[in-house]
């Protein structure tokens, strides 16, 4: 009664049972599932306490810990997956943005610019987290050439359309990037981001009614957006509606 109550509690399972390694992956991928992102890491690091050669735990774990935002662990993770032979294809794009995302531009580029993926997706997430690399360290012509390469990979993919169009408000080109943003809108309006960064090109341009707009259906989307509060929060404070400030 005890070891199912932790189990439910705290996800502390293997504790509990003796499951096996792949039973234990079978319930991280549970977890995963309901977004259960803290109990799915606990099922995968005892998953891979029993099995460390379990390929697909480490490309879960390194996957998981990097939305968690421990982004060094899932590089670790992620190239331990590889090199037990996990796909290319669900490996790469993860372990680039985990590179990119502790500073290593210059890394990434030395490791994936010259490498595509055969699925479409995958190889567009790649090319994109290449172009942002290629952002960072000032090339911007090369940035536009992945973006670019990343669209033909998948024309809708909204990382990339996101990213060139920063790229171009980044160039002045304040109009070319609010066409990418409307375009993007069209067709998927449940892009958080891009509401967020049509709000930031409104504000450039002193639309402060239209970033507003933009801004709150950011907020409808996703409610705990802390930076499209805090240019909400701006644009009041400048107009001197404090109390809608203060929201």
């Amino acid at each position: 009664l005890f070891c199912a109550a932790s189990v439910a509690v705290t996800a502390t399972l293997a504790g509990c049972s003796g499951e096996s390694p792949d039973e234990m992956l079978a319930s991280a991928k549970a977890f995963l599932a309901k977004r259960d992102l803290p109990a799915a890491t606990i099922q995968l690091k005892n998953a891979l306490a029993k099995n460390p050669n379990l390929a697909e735990g480490r490309l879960l774990l390194g996957q998981t810990l990097l939305e968690n935002g421990d982004v060094n662990a899932a590089e670790v993770e992620l190239r331990k997956a590889r090199d037990l032979k996990a796909p290319a294809e669900q490996v790469s794009a993860l372990l680039a943005k985990a590179m990119l995302l502790q500073g290593k531009a210059k890394d990434v580029i030395a490791e994936f610019s010259t490498t595509s993926l055969s699925l479409p997706e995958q190889n567009a997430d790649l090319k994109t987290t290449v172009g942002q690399a290629y952002a960072v360290s000032g090339d911007f012509d090369l940035a536009r050439k992945s973006f670019e390469a990343a669209l033909t990979a998948k024309n809708d993919f909204a990382p990339a359309l996101l990213a060139s169009a920063r790229l171009r408000a980044g160039e002045s080109d304040i109009d070319g990037a609010m066409n990418v943003m409307v375009g993007l809108l069209l067709k998927s309006p449940e892009q958080f981001e891009a509401w967020l960064l049509k709000g930031d090109l409104q504000r450039i341009v002193r639309k402060n009614p239209e970033a507003i707009a933009a801004y709150e259906k950011a907020l409808e989307i996703r409610p705990g957006l802390l930076n499209a509060r805090a240019s909400l929060a701006s644009i009041h404070l400048r107009e001197q509606k404090f109390d809608d400030a203060k929201k």
